[in-house]
This record gives structure tokens, C-alpha cells and sequence, in this order.
């Protein structure tokens, strides 16, 4: 029997058809089609320092099988890497561009301006001296780096007081201790750097160093109350100039009774540099009221200060300079004597004032005289409930604080009443116009104004020969 070849051609071609089917099927649209190839990239940063490293990572569709990339500015300037790593010399702000191709097809990307490149400024800056007599100059150089282009310096105390010079040449024509402030810049960053009391100018003679190396102590009564009214006047002995400037400091204890052998350290400090100093006791009253403890304490500042005044001549003390200060309680009073008048308060408070005997409290002696100042030494000092009575027309001052100060804020304190610290005093001050000097105690207590003079004596001195010459 023949095989029959017509059967098993039919069933050849019906598998031939049933192939040409499918595939015509498959491409018709009604499965999957192919992903469409699209360029797309990341940086792992956009913004960077010269030389720093960044990482493009391809993220594009379609399966490229490569990738032509083009980095303005870069190192490398172009790649052929999936994920290439480069970093730039200079800086600007660069475009990226990434070609892909899966070898029917390409697309491209470019984004413009998308990484920027900085170099970060550390300023910095020598000097030839930081401590120099008045008239002496000091040579500054800049050591910045990140390749300054511009510099901007401010000597506080010098001559010039700007400069815009690289390495400038600064003289100092007057005793303190000051700051230099160094902005450096260059075409994409800057940054400044402030030296706080770096330069310490001297000078020689009275005021300037220990001119007097013994003293002598005297005890008066400023006033009408014998027992409140206690002053011990120190003096330089063999001291004979009879122009000297006089420091009235009044003592603490919170109004509750001072005792004045605390603050003589500070006196002798003081007269040893050619000042006289009178140590203040004041009235120590019978009562809760704060109010009346502050208007007394201030009372008495003026009435020492008209005693000092009256007694200018026996004494050897320039009436028109002579100095209000305290430590704690008895600076609150030296500020409140000095920076308070009639016109700063309401008709209500002016009543209460009166009633105690005035501002002036003339009742308690030496009428005639006025109670003015020339300036103010405050230790640990505070004022309450607002700084508004200070004013372009008041006196200068010079603070000592100490930052841990428990019992007067440094700063403010948002107690009732609002208790405003040297800082917060010294920045208003500075603020309408007048000469304010803080000298700052870091980790200092209550006490430490009164027990570190040795620190400050110096500017305490630079800043009354600044008023008194």
C-alpha cells in the first residue's frame, strides 16, 4: 500500500499557516509593545566645591546600550560610561549632556546650568604685634584661603578704621583694646572672621600703668545720716595734682547694708593707676518695697556726688570729673542716678518720686551743688523695666559682667519688673550714639566684677583718661 502524501502535506501546510498566524498576530498590537528609549540621568550632588567628586547615574529607558556623555567644565569633558565620575577645576555653573542609542535608535538630554561649582572661603589673617605703645603700627596679612580676589577689613581703634588692601599696615593712636573684623571674598563665596579684643594698645605715665604704689585712706560723712551716709575716700599718697579724677562707687548687699571692704581691691587698683576712688554706703531702709530701696539708693549717688563736688578743692578732684559707678544693688543706682530723669517718668511714678523726697533728694545735704557726671563704672549693674530713658545726651559707660551671673542677668531676664543686664545696657547705649564698653567675664558670677579688677584695670583706665584728657 502506497503511503498517502496528500494527508501529510495538508497537515505541513495547516502548521506552516497556523505559524504565519501567529506571528502576524503578535504584531498587530494587542500585546506588549516595546519600552521607547529616553535619555534621563541624576547627579549625586548639583552642587560642589572645586575638586570635589560627583556621580552620574544613567536612568534612561529602552535598554541603551551606550551612552555619550558631555560635561562642560568637567574633568573628564566627556565619557562613555553607563555611570562616570567627575569633578571640576573651576568654578561656574556647567550643563550636562547624555546621548543613549540601543543601536536602531537615539535620544539625547541636556540640562542646562545644572551643577554649580563653588570654592569655599576660610578667612583668616597674621599680624606683626597685639600689643603695641600708642602711635605704633601693625602690619596685617591676609592668609585666606580659597583664593580671595577682595578683602574687607575693619580695625576698631585704628587709623585707617576700613581697609580694602590685602595685607594693610594699621596704626593705633589711642590706649584700649580692640577688634579687627576680615571679610574675605572671591568670585562665588565669603566669609568673615572677627578677632574680639585682639590688639591691646598702651601708654605710658598716669593712668596708663601703676604710678602709685602707696595710698591712703579716709573716712567721711557724705550726707545728713551719719551712719548711712559713710564714704571712705582712697588717695594716691605724695599725689600732688590737684585735677584728679574721683570714682564714687557705691557697694552692694541689696540694699540691705554694704560693706564697702569688698570693693577695696578695686580701689586700690584704681588709685595706684592716679584715680581717687570714694566708696558709698547708702540708708538702709525699713521696708518690703523695692521701689523705695532704689529711689534712696539713687538719692544718695547724688548727694555724693555733690559732697565730691562741694569738696573738690580740699579734696585735689576736677569737679567736672567725676565718676558714678556701683557693684550690683549700688551700680542699679549709679544707672538709675545717671541715665534717669524727671522727664523719663509718668506723673504717677514723679508722684511717688516726690514723696520720697525727689530725684535729687536734696533733703539729704549739700544743696547748691549739682549731682552731675562724666561718666559710669558699673559692676554686676542692671536697670528695670525699660532702657528708654537713654538717650545721645546721657554719659558714657564701662560694664563688667560676668556670663553665670545668677543674680543680675548678663543679658535681660523676663522677670516682673523686666531686669535688663550690662549687655542688653551697653548695646542701647552703643545704639543712640554714646561710647559704651563692655568688658565680659566669661563663666563669671555675681561677683567676679568686684574680684577680677586685675583683668580690666587697664581699659577700665584707658576709658577715664579717654574722658578726662
Amino acid at each position: 500500500m502506497k503511503p498517502d502524501y496528500s494527508f501529510t502535506s495538508r497537515i505541513i501546510s495547516s502548521l506552516v499557516l497556523s505559524a504565519i498566524l501567529m506571528f502576524f498576530i503578535g504584531c498587530s498590537g494587542d500585546g506588549p509593545s516595546p519600552v521607547e528609549l529616553s535619555a534621563a540621568f541624576t547627579a549625586s550632588i548639583t552642587s560642589s566645591e572645586i575638586g570635589q567628586s560627583i556621580t552620574y547615574t544613567d536612568q534612561s529607558t529602552g535598554n541603551p546600550v551606550s551612552w555619550n556623555w558631555t560635561f562642560e567644565g568637567g574633568d573628564p569633558a566627556t565619557s562613555t560610561e553607563q555611570n562616570p565620575t567627575v569633578t571640576y577645576p573651576s568654578v561656574g555653573t556647567f550643563d550636562v549632556s547624555l546621548t543613549v542609542s540601543n543601536q536602531t535608535t537615539e535620544d539625547d538630554l541636556t540640562k542646562a546650568d545644572y551643577v554649580s561649582i563653588i570654592q569655599t572661603i576660610t578667612a583668616d589673617f597674621s599680624f606683626s604685634a597685639t600689643t603695641v605703645l600708642e602711635g605704633e603700627s601693625i602690619q596685617y596679612n591676609d592668609e585666606s584661603t580659597g583664593d580671595p580676589t577682595e578683602w574687607n577689613w575693619t580695625f576698631e581703634g585704628g587709623d585707617p578704621e576700613t581697609s580694602t588692601e590685602q595685607n594693610p599696615e594699621v596704626t593705633y593712636n589711642k590706649a584700649g583694646v580692640y577688634s579687627v573684623t576680615l571679610t574675605s571674598y572671591n568670585s562665588s563665596d565669603d566669609q568673615t572672621i572677627v578677632e574680639e579684643r585682639l590688639i591691646s594698645v598702651t601708654c605710658t605715665g598716669i593712668y596708663c600703668e601703676p604710678t602709685f604704689s602707696t595710698y591712703k585712706k579716709t573716712n567721711v560723712v557724705y550726707g545728713v545720716d551719719p551712719e548711712g551716709h559713710q564714704m571712705i575716700v582712697y588717695e594716691p599718697s605724695d599725689d600732688t595734682r590737684t585735677d584728679r579724677p574721683v570714682v564714687a562707687i557705691m557697694g552692694g548687699g541689696a540694699f540691705e547694708g554694704t560693706n564697702l571692704d569688698l570693693l577695696e581691691p578695686l580701689a586700690i587698683n584704681l588709685v595706684n593707676h592716679g584715680a581717687i576712688v570714694a566708696l558709698l554706703a547708702y540708708r538702709v531702709i525699713d521696708t518690703e518695697d523695692g521701689t523705695t530701696e532704689l529711689v534712696n539708693a539713687q538719692q544718695d549717688c547724688r548727694t555724693a556726688v555733690r559732697y565730691l563736688r562741694k569738696e573738690a578743692i580740699n579734696l585735689g578732684i576736677n569737679p567736672e570729673h567725676i565718676f558714678i559707678g556701683g557693684n550690683g544693688s549700688g551700680a542699679f543706682a549709679a544707672l538709675f542716678h545717671a541715665y534717669v530723669d524727671e522727664s523719663d517718668l509718668s506723673s504717677a511714678e514723679l508722684d511717688i518720686i516726690n514723696g520720697l523726697g525727689g530725684l535729687e533728694g536734696e533733703n539729704q545735704g549739700n544743696t547748691g551743688f549739682n549731682s552731675e557726671v562724666s561718666g559710669i563704672v558699673s559692676l554686676a549693674g542692671g536697670m528695670y523695666n525699660t532702657l528708654d530713658p537713654v538717650t545721645n545726651q546721657d554719659v558714657p559707660i564701662y560694664a563688667i559682667h560676668g556670663t553665670s551671673d545668677t543674680e543680675v542677668p548678663y543679658d535681660s531676664k523676663a522677670t516682673t519688673p523686666i531686669t535688663y543686664g550690662s549687655k542688653s545696657i551697653i548695646d542701647k547705649v552703643n545704639s543712640v550714639g554714646l561710647k559704651g564698653q563692655l568688658y565680659t567675664i566669661e563663666g563669671g558670677s555675681h561677683s567676679a566684677p568686684r574680684e577680677r579688677s586685675d583683668d580690666y584695670i587697664l581699659e577700665l583706665m584707658y576709658f577715664i583718661r579717654d574722658i578726662v584728657q
